[in-house]
This record gives C-alpha cells, sequence and structure tokens, in this order.
C-alpha cells in the first residue's frame, strides 16, 4: 500500500496523533502524560480513509501496553464501514471513469494495485496475499510478415510466476515519429479493461481479472496494431521503476502491491523489405539482463585469465631459480664443493 494519512485514539485519555500508514511500517507508538492506568478497560481506535475504521478495548498490564488491531481493511469507497460488493461495483464504476475517489492507495492513480487492495479487503479479510512472486510482461512481434506503411501487431503478455494475479497494469512508450498505434485489441483473459489510450507514442492499459478467478500463468493483456512509415530501428518500452505503482505493474493475488521484477522491450528494425524483432530484458532497477550476464562473463573470463597468468608467472619464477643453482657434475651430492 501507498502512504496513508490516519488518526489514532485514546477515548477518555485526551490522546490523539496523526500517524502516516506505510506498508512497510506496522506498529507505532502513543506518547501520554503520566502513568498509563493498569487495570482499567479503555478504547483505542484508528480511523482513516477507504479503509474501515478499526476499535479495540484493552486493559493495561503495564506502562507500555501494546494493543494489536489487527489487518487494516481496505475498500471501503462509500464510506459505510464496511467492504461490500457495493464498493466492488461503485470501484468499477469510477475506474472506467478515471475518477480519482477509487484511488485506495492514494498514489495519484487509479489501476490494478488499488483493485487488489479492495479484493484483500473483501474477500480475504485484510491479510496480505504471498509477495515473493516474480511478475513478467513481455513484448512479442506476432505478425510474420510486414514491411514499410503495412500495419503489423504486438501483442502484451502478463506472466505472474507461480501465482495468481488480481490485474495488470501497463505503460509503455514509443516514438510517434516513427510508428503509429492504429488499434488496441483487448482479449478475453480478462474481465475489465480501462485507461486503454495512447497520447503522443504513451499507451495506458489496465486490465482487471475476475474476483473469483485470477489470473493464471501467462496471458496475453492487450494486442497493439501499428504501422510503420519511417524506416530505421525504433523501441516500444515498458515503464518500469522500482517502488512505484504509478508505471506498470502486475499485482499479486490478494497483495494490493506490485510484483513485477522483469520486462521484455522489442527493438524494431524497419526496412523496405520487411520488420525484424529483437528482444531487450529489463530488471525492476532498469539494468539490462544482457549487459548484467555480459559483465558477469567479463568477470569470470577475468579471473580466469588471472588464475592461468599467475600460474604461467609462478612457473616461470620456479624455472629461474632452477637455473641459478649450478652443481658440477662431478662434485659428489653428499660433499659440498670447494671454496
Amino acid at each position: 500500500m501507498g502512504e496513508q494519512d490516519a488518526v489514532i485514539s485514546v477515548a477518555g485519555r485526551n490522546v490523539t496523533s496523526s500517524i502516516k500508514l506505510k506498508s512497510d511500517k506496522a506498529s507505532f507508538k502513543l506518547s501520554v502524560k503520566g502513568a498509563v492506568p493498569q487495570g482499567i478497560t479503555q478504547t483505542i481506535s484508528l480511523s482513516g480513509k477507504k479503509f474501515v475504521n478499526k476499535k479495540k478495548t484493552f486493559s493495561a498490564n503495564s506502562e507500555n501496553p501494546t494493543v494489536n488491531l489487527g489487518n487494516l481493511i481496505f475498500g471501503d469507497i462509500n464510506n459505510d464501514e464496511k467492504v461490500d460488493l457495493k464498493d466492488l461495483s461503485l470501484f468499477i464504476k469510477l475506474a472506467k471513469e478515471l475518477d480519482n475517489k477509487a484511488d485506495i492507495n492514494l498514489d495519484g492513480t487509479v489501476n490494478s494495485v488499488d483493485y487488489s487492495a479492495l479484493l484483500t479487503g473483501l474477500l480475504n479479510q485484510g491479510a496480505i496475499g504471498d509477495i515473493s512472486q516474480e511478475g513478467r510482461l513481455s513484448l512479442v512481434l506476432t505478425t510474420e510478415s510486414a514491411t514499410l506503411d503495412e500495419e503489423f501487431t504486438v501483442d502484451i503478455l502478463a506472466d505472474g510466476g507461480q501465482k495468481s494475479a488480481d490485474g495488470v497494469d501497463v505503460l509503455l512508450s514509443f516514438d510517434p515519429a516513427v510508428i503509429s498505434l492504429v488499434q488496441i485489441n483487448e482479449t478475453k483473459a480478462f474481465k475489465d479493461y480501462f485507461q486503454m489510450q495512447e497520447l503522443e507514442g504513451l499507451v495506458k492499459i489496465t486490465a482487471l481479472a475476475d474476483k473469483d478467478n485470477p489470473a493464471e500463468g501467462t496471458n496475453v493483456v492487450a494486442s497493439l496494431t501499428f504501422k510503420a512509415f519511417q524506416e530505421g530501428e525504433t523501441k516500444i518500452e515498458f515503464s518500469l521503476n522500482e517502488d512505484d505503482t504509478t508505471d506498470s505493474n502486475i499485482t499479486g493475488r490478494f497483495t494490493g502491491r506490485d510484483v513485477l521484477t522483469t520486462v521484455d522491450n522489442l527493438r524494431l528494425n524497419i526496412t523496405a523489405d520487411g520488420i525484424t524483432a529483437t528482444t531487450e530484458t529489463v530488471g525492476v532497477k532498469g539494468t539490462s539482463l544482457a549487459r548484467i550476464i555480459f559483465l558477469g562473463i567479463l568477470i569470470i573470463g577475468g579471473a580466469v585469465v588471472l588464475f592461468f597468468l599467475g600460474l604461467y608467472i609462478k612457473r616461470n619464477y620456479l624455472d629461474a631459480k632452477k637455473e641459478e643453482i649450478f652443481v658440477p657434475d662431478e662434485v659428489p651430492m653428499d660433499k659440498p664443493p670447494a671454496k
């Protein structure tokens, strides 16, 4: 989840504190003047936007009591203190209208990450699912033969790894001076689509899986039809940044988090004879996998060269030491030569 404003308070103690809820911070401290009354039942509450407010009674058994409020239930869009199918229907409606009232994690955009957060509250009591999966987005040229001034198709593939996914967000770019986008075609792999748009070489697509049937394995998110009108090399590539939920994402089942780690971009070579494509793999931190492999080979190769160079130097050194020792044949080995 993104950063959320919230208020935590203890009833009857005049204790109120504004806090920032973060996915990497699970506990907070409240400062109370004077000793905390022990053995007396008190009520602590947590309130904010887009989640069900929490209240819990507790009886302090120490000066620094710990109170577990349990999982937060995100997705209360209509503010009725519960997350149900009404919130889901409202989310889909607002998302298709690009209304930020559906921005559950408050990162400034509405996408599959918000949808997954809502499903986590609706169907999994707020418990976060497995985020260890490694998702992958790929671009594949599917047109066997196309030339200059002809249309060609590129498929967007999403692979959630070993786990299922609640949805996919695609943010990719291309050079509109070389190729133009003719059409975006959705598929049956996902139930709902919104943000299917292109503006000046930037394509945005959000695809949501059915709430009860998450995406499994590799699926075609959409098919893009392009037309090339200039010769030369050009790229079609995903936007991918670490810890950014507003770019390309694959949201793991019941996580409300992006599990995308790798993308396969396309480099197109457009000529009058045809269009060919090569894949460029990039990791979450923007490092080309081919470059990593190349550097690894260089390091290993350098180590091997140094190893054999060391053996060669050592051997020559020992041979040289042998040549420095002169023992005449006529001198017995058990007697030193006369000085």
